[in-house]
């Protein structure tokens, strides 16, 4: 089953691509995501939700919500 995680980004799509290079980094699968505006919506699995959380909220310039 699938999740979504919508993160309001400060930089557009710098913050987007270094939400990406930590998701793949830490070899998180993303099912799909999308970029409207500064918000980034991203579709992952519900065994890797927790983690994501986790791994977004380290990041400044990123606010999930």
């Amino acid at each position: 089953m699938e999740r979504i995680l919508v993160a309001k980004l400060d930089n557009g799509m710098d913050s987007c691509l270094r939400v990406l290079s930590v998701l793949r980094n830490r070899r998180v699968p993303i099912n799909e995501f999308n970029l409207a505006d500064n918000d980034l919506t991203l579709k992952i699995d519900e065994n890797n939700y927790k983690d994501v959380r986790l791994f977004l909220s380290k990041l400044a310039d990123i606010k999930i919500q």
